[in-house]
């Protein structure tokens, strides 16, 4: 969903990306699934081209996946 240029609304991109966020918080699994799926193309593009809320949350996924996730909690987003 998120590679389809032809969504309506920026801010369904941008929901597609919290959703994953929340999915992928502290999750292993995750890692692995994201990058079967190729989705770092999707998430830097996010992270360049999204609101704020949505460009940190692609960074720190971005992170996760490099095995460098700090542990910080995002939970008031």
């Amino acid at each position: 969903m998120l590679r389809r240029e032809e969504l309506d609304s920026k801010a369904t991109r941008e929901n597609c990306v919290a959703a994953l966020y929340t999915l992928s918080h502290g999750s292993m699994r995750f890692r692995g699934l994201a990058r079967d799926a190729r989705a770092v193309e999707v998430l830097r593009e996010i992270e360049e081209r999204g609101c704020e809320r949505a460009k940190k949350k692609a960074e720190r996924m971005l992170q996760m996946m490099r095995g460098r996730d700090d542990g910080e909690d995002d939970e008031g987003d």
